[in-house]
């Protein structure tokens, strides 16, 4: 069975005025998978993905291999975990199983209401209007019910706002208007409406993990990061956790992103990084030495807060129209301890017990000075060391939180010179 679909990026905004780029087409013949780039996408100075699929004029087959299917910055625009789900049960709803869903089709699916920039066309999915009002708990009620397998119907507004979003958790895309007002979906928002994404609690969080991240962000802020506007949404058990869209401008513009899994063309949840690396991706992708330097910064603080699910995809870079490449404001930050005491991601080739001599290797690797090093590592301390009062301001005074702020004091302790 063979396949093929139409891929451009599509830079429009809320007000709808069309700046699409034809980037190529990706095409599927049995188990082999191409891709090969439309003759003007050549000519425009444009590169989606660098390091593993550059711009050439010849047909390129993509060695598929488990949890990459398509070429990564493809597999980055499929939805997985939770979005995967809510697909898969669209599929099912006409008769068709999950095994029988080919990576093209959950493209075609989604089609333009993608994260990021990129378009796959003939669209199969949804053509209903996008922007109508949602009661905000009510969704969260019933995507609990969901991901909980306590519901087999999935409503069409839950499909419309969750299938494009990333990660196992149960996660909404939604415009946020005036007085609050709420729609729901991906796509082209009312006039005062912006973009976010929401994240759902479920029914084995304690009740102070949207609270908890959203202090963990402002910790971020505080440590110098480049953190997106945050909020805690009220919802029928408590709050949600929000954050504003980065792969949208003010005006609705979308961006081009790519995850570091996409860009090294690997599965986040098998492949395991090392910042030493994601530094020098970022110098190859950015070729600015003040994003690499924040790409030190994030390791710093990821070590110092215990936030050991800093896998592949949870670091993301975004393109520009013209061209130019930079970090993306930071996300799912928040106090995640693995089971096994391994971080996802590295420092020197070190995945626990990091201390103040991994991280100045890690800073002499990526080039930056001694004093660039000391100072960030500072910065980063000072705000991480206020995690016990940051918390508490928050009201996240439980077990969970008490054994966060403890944890992250001897993190950050260890280091210290």
């Amino acid at each position: 069975m063979s396949r093929s679909l139409q891929v451009s990026l599509d830079f429009r905004s809320h007000a709808g005025e069309a700046d699409s780029v034809a980037v190529g087409t990706l095409a599927q013949d049995g188990r082999r998978v191409f891709f090969e780039f439309h003759p003007d996408f050549l000519n425009s100075g444009l590169d989606i993905s660098p390091l593993r699929l550059p711009p050439k004029a010849s047909l390129q087959e993509h060695r598929v291999k488990p949890g990459v299917p398509l070429p990564g910055v493809f597999s980055d625009a499929r939805p997985d975990g939770w979005g995967l789900k809510l697909l898969h049960r669209q599929f099912q709803a006409q008769g068709r199983p999950a095994s029988s869903v080919s990576a093209l089709e959950e493209l075609a699916f989604l089609g333009s209401h993608t994260m990021g920039a990129l378009r796959f066309e003939p669209s199969t999915g949804t053509d209903q209007a996008l922007s109508q009002a949602v009661e905000l708990g009510q969704l969260a009620a019933h995507a609990q019910a969901v991901y909980d397998n306590a519901s087999v119907e999935v409503l069409p507004e839950l499909v419309r706002a969750g299938v494009s979003s990333g990660g196992a958790r149960p996660k909404a895309l939604i415009g946020i208007g005036p007085q609050d007002q709420i729609c729901s979906g991906e796509g082209p928002l009312p006039t005062g409406f912006q973009a976010w994404l929401v994240k759902f609690p479920t029914s084995s969080d304690d009740s102070q993990v949207a609270a908890r991240e959203q202090v963990w962000m402002h910790m971020a802020a505080l440590a110098g990061l480049d953190v997106p506007e945050t909020r805690l949404l009220p919802i029928h058990a408590g709050h949600a956790f929000a954050v504003k869209r980065f792969d949208r401008g003010p005006d609705g513009q979308r961006l081009h992103m790519l995850s570091a899994a996409g860009a090294l063309d690997v599965d986040f949840r098998t492949a395991r990084g090392d910042y030493r690396d994601l530094g020098r991706l970022t110098m190859h992708l950015c070729r600015d030495m003040r994003q690499v330097r924040a790409l030190f910064r994030l390791a710093v603080f990821n070590v110092a807060t215990v936030n050991q699910d800093d896998h592949l995809k949870n670091l993301a870079f975004l393109m520009t129209p013209q061209g130019a490449w930079r970090l993306s404001p930071v996300f799912d930050l928040t106090y995640s301890p693995h089971s096994s005491g391994y971080r996802s991601t590295s420092v020197m080739g070190q995945a626990q017990g990091i201390t103040h001599r991994q991280i100045l290797e890690l800073g002499a690797a990526l080039s930056l000075s001694k004093a660039q090093v000391q100072e960030t590592v500072e910065e980063v301390l000072s705000a991480t060391l206020q995690v016990s009062q940051l918390l508490e301001q928050a009201g996240c005074e439980n077990l969970v939180s008490k054994r966060a702020a403890t944890q992250v004091e001897l993190a950050s302790q260890a280091l210290h010179r």
